[in-house]
């Protein structure tokens, strides 16, 4: 996989980039499209093969990281399918990339509360966990910023069962606020 340079080249351009992340964000609406239900999986084994040039390329580029973190700000319900495809890519980006994904956290801490408000899903919160308390990502440095977020406010009300929060949302959030 490494040792193919066109072909790492080739996935690594920035339109290729956003095709596999649309891939992964954009959900089938009908049956015929279903049949397209192996490029988002493909997609993020693609992701998942960790070439420097793919993850450098995403977390590099603003645009990409809010078309992929816009995935998690989707009003309503979620594909769960799809959120576990999502998990994987952002997973080997923070474990790979940190200091770059740190960056774009700070300046958009909308994505560090739409995984708060998205603590049904399974993935919000390994994906919130290793965001904001995982301390073994390498390159991780002075997380104080967090604090000055709403972030526990967001999480406090997650638990808060008179807020319509689901059960597997107070789950989740209450794992995430003792990791």
């Amino acid at each position: 996989k490494f040792f193919n340079e066109p072909l790492t080249d080739f996935l690594s351009g920035r339109d290729i980039l956003e095709k596999l992340i649309r891939y992964i964000i954009d959900v089938p609406k009908d049956a015929l499209e279903r049949k397209a239900e192996r490029f988002p999986y493909v997609a993020s084994e693609l992701f998942a093969c960790e070439v420097t040039g793919m993850l450098q390329g995403v977390v590099r580029d603003e645009g990409l990281l809010t078309l992929l973190f816009s995935f998690i700000k989707k009003e309503g319900p979620i594909d769960p399918r799809h959120s576990g495809y999502f998990r994987k890519v952002v997973g080997v980006l923070v474990q790979r990339n940190f200091n770059d994904l740190e960056e774009y956290f700070r300046n958009h801490t909308d994505v560090l509360l739409a995984f708060a408000k998205k603590m049904e899903l399974f993935c919000a919160m390994e994906l919130l966990i290793m965001v904001a308390w995982d301390v073994t990502i390498d390159g991780r440095r002075e997380l104080q910023w967090i604090a000055q977020t709403p972030l526990m406010d967001t999480l406090l009300e997650q638990l808060d069962g008179s807020k319509n929060s689901s059960t597997s949302a107070q789950e989740n959030t209450a794992s995430a606020l003792i990791a």
